[in-house]
């Protein structure tokens, strides 16, 4: 059987390996830069274009779970925004990604990433006028998830609760952003 895929907000989701019975398929919704005549092959063989340096088969793990550890980020755009996935979630290429070791991981990540209050630290730490780095955490210190910390266990909490009401506002979320790295909190 072929692996089903579906496109959701610049991820898509995979249900198995790629079957390279498809490819005529996948040869259908290619489409060519737009000043190339129209018959010209693009380089490379067809699965070659649709794994350009790996990207694609990098993230089908073998044995993935489905628990939802898999961190997802853009990587341009005026806010940093993030959600979190079953590692068959496949990100595009306007995507940055993560496995994180546990479930609380993610939610942290997705917690800090997303705060309000940080969005003026991610925006600084942009590598160009348009794109975060590949790894923002880099530029503003953000600890290390630890589980065992107290307010680590807070950040997963309100994370949760604004995965589940996403148009709420989330006091809980800013203040333990802002507490975690006072130093890159606005004060807005």
């Amino acid at each position: 059987s072929h692996p089903s895929a579906s496109i959701v907000l610049g991820l898509i989701t995979v249900s198995s390996s790629l079957d390279e019975s498809l490819l005529p398929e996948v040869d259908a919704v290619i489409t060519r830069p737009r000043d190339a005549p129209l018959h010209t092959p693009l380089p490379g063989t067809q699965l070659e274009n649709v794994d350009f340096q790996r990207t694609l088969t990098n993230q089908l793990t073998a044995g993935a779970s489905e628990r939802r550890r898999k961190v997802f980020y853009n990587k341009s755009g005026d806010s940093l925004r993030a959600c979190r996935g079953p590692e068959s979630l496949v990100a595009d290429d306007k995507s940055y990604w993560y496995v994180a070791a546990s479930v609380e991981e993610a939610l942290y990540l997705t917690g800090v990433l997303n705060a309000e209050c940080l969005q003026d630290a991610w925006r600084e730490s942009k590598t160009s006028k348009l794109h975060f780095d590949t790894n923002p955490l880099k530029h503003v210190p953000v600890p290390v998830f630890d589980p065992d910390s107290a307010l680590h266990a807070r950040i997963v909490e309100a994370a949760r609760t604004a995965e589940r009401r996403p148009a709420a506002p989330r006091p809980d979320l800013e203040g333990t952003a802002a507490e975690l790295v006072p130093e890159y909190a606005s004060r807005g």
